[in-house]
């Protein structure tokens, strides 16, 4: 059996046809990825969130049970202070008080030299 140009023409048509219709499938599945990606994203996003919150309700009471095991009198404990001025925010995540004293703490997973930089520059 011969090929003749014909059927080596077809076949070209053939391959152009399935080589459009695989572009369209790989399309569809790029576009699939990038919703579970930015879908999966916003999960582990929430979850960092949740994590923190929950690490701040362990190290706020251990504050004041810190504090008055050492005979210093604690009038306040308050979580995830926020206090807004010329349009910054700082944000304390827990805020220890008594007549005396004031004491910002940050919650950290993992704490850096940088972390305490900045948190003393937000300060001051």
């Amino acid at each position: 059996m011969t090929t003749t140009a014909d059927d080596v023409w077809k076949l070209l048509a053939e391959l152009a046809e399935a080589q459009k219709e695989t572009e369209r499938i790989l399309k569809e599945q790029s576009l699939k990825t990038d919703r579970q990606i930015t879908r999966l994203s916003q999960e582990i996003g929430n979850l960092g969130g949740k994590w923190g919150r929950f690490v701040e309700n362990m190290v706020a009471p251990a504050c004041e049970t810190l504090f008055l095991n050492r005979q210093i009198p604690v009038h306040q404990v308050s979580q995830r202070v926020r206090k807004r001025l010329d349009g910054k925010t700082l944000e304390i995540d827990v805020l220890v008080t008594n007549e005396n004293h004031v004491l910002v703490v940050e919650v950290k997973s993992s704490l850096s030299v940088d972390d305490v930089k900045e948190l003393i520059k937000n300060l001051t």
